[in-house]
């Protein structure tokens, strides 16, 4: 890694909902090798983990996944100080949200319409490409939340 220092500190508020390439990214950059290349990362954890969490994945898939999820777990858990929000409650105020509502303004008006008539979502909302299965279903489901 380019940047020298003798420590690296890294705060996350959610590092691991979703993505657990850019969880590796984190712990990489915190102590880089500590669960080797990305690819021998995707190899031996994301692909086996994504995997068990398949509507069809089998027997074998959940017991492998748990076991690679179990063994990241040990590994990341020697080099993070973690502290959940039943920890961290008791330290901060109260949290207050204030929704404030805005309206579009022309250019998001016209660059939303634009978006949501492209050829590319009509393609996903309408069921095209149906083969993909479940990969298209996540699409669909992420485009819904972008929309």
């Amino acid at each position: 890694m380019g940047l020298k220092a003798k420590r690296r500190v890294l705060l996350s508020g959610t590092p691991i909902q979703n993505d657990l390439l850019e969880y590796f990214s984190l712990l990489h950059f915190v102590n880089a090798g500590i669960l080797g290349t990305a690819q021998e990362f995707r190899k031996k954890y994301e692909r086996v983990i994504l995997r068990s969490r398949d509507a069809d994945a089998s027997d074998k898939d959940h017991a492998l996944g748990k076991e690679r999820l179990d063994e990241l777990i040990s590994i990341v858990s020697r080099c993070i100080i973690r502290r959940t929000n039943d920890i961290l409650s008791k330290y901060l105020p109260v949290k207050i949200e204030h929704v404030v509502c805005c309206p579009l303004t022309t250019m998001q008006k016209d660059m939303y319409h634009a978006f949501i008539t492209s050829s590319a979502v009509k393609k996903q909302l309408s069921g095209e490409k149906a083969s993909q299965g479940q990969h298209s279903a996540k699409k669909k489901a992420h485009l819904m939340l972008v929309l």
